[in-house]
């Protein structure tokens, strides 16, 4: 199973590469990055969280791209082919985190070489090795989410494309604006949790100058957890909903 799983992802990487689907996350993610750090000093902790929602949002779109523009003929041979269907939609998952991680990897090593090119005067104290680490924890976990719920409204899921984009955009903007909305309407509260945690880290962290590993382990732990849940969703009712 792990090599025909390991064939698969493969696949699925070519496929997205071989395409222009890649080129627009790129350039939005190298104009991004520009834009961040072109600014001086930065708080090492903020920048780090803002760059969080960055990948969260990235991964939004990547992971909707990657659904809406799947073949269903060739999505029906493929299924056939593999004759697994768990392997097949655990590999649609993987390589879209691998997408991701790919974008979390250039995330941190490019403000690590804008620090050093710039006579590690980028941020307001010294960055660390404890500090990347602890970025690449966090998001790690804003990409899971932001995979997960992009992908989650799969053609099979949700037949109308305009109403699956609609939806994704509108989870995604109470996503980010759900903790100011708890404090201002009493009944969201209630229902907030129902919401990606990704701004979870950014509301505790607030405007600390340094991260601490237990509460980066846990928020993270938080959103890989919603993210599975959300994935486990979507490969259930692709495999409800036949072609």
């Amino acid at each position: 199973m792990m090599r025909k799983l390991n064939n698969l992802v493969k696949y699925q990487l070519q496929l997205y590469f071989k395409g222009s689907r890649f080129v627009m996350p790129l350039i939005v993610t190298a104009i991004f990055l520009y834009t961040m750090y072109s600014i001086k000093p930065l708080s090492i902790v903020s920048s780090f969280l803002i760059t969080g929602v960055f990948l969260f949002l990235l991964t939004v779109w990547i992971g909707l791209t990657a659904v809406s523009g799947e073949d269903p003929t060739a999505e029906q041979l493929l299924l056939l082919r593999v004759k697994n269907e768990m392997s097949y939609y655990i590999s649609k998952c993987i390589y879209i985190l691998i997408i991701g991680l790919i974008a979390n990897i250039l995330c941190i090593v490019f403000p690590v070489i804008q620090n050093l090119l710039n006579g590690s005067d980028m941020f307001t104290r010294n960055l660390t090795f404890f500090d990347c680490f602890n970025a690449f924890l966090l998001q790690s976990g804003c990409i899971c989410v932001g995979a997960s719920l992009g992908s989650l409204f799969h053609p099979r899921v949700m037949k109308d494309r305009r109403l699956a984009i609609l939806l994704t955009v509108f989870i995604t903007i109470l996503t980010l604006v759900k903790t100011a909305l708890a404090e201002k309407a009493v009944f969201f509260k209630f229902i907030s949790w129902l919401f990606p945690p990704v701004m979870n880290a950014a509301g505790w962290y607030g405007n600390a100058e340094y991260f601490q590993l237990r509460q980066t382990i846990l928020f993270t732990i938080h959103m890989i957890i919603y993210g599975c849940i959300l994935f486990s969703i979507k490969t259930f009712l692709c495999r409800r909903n036949k072609f």
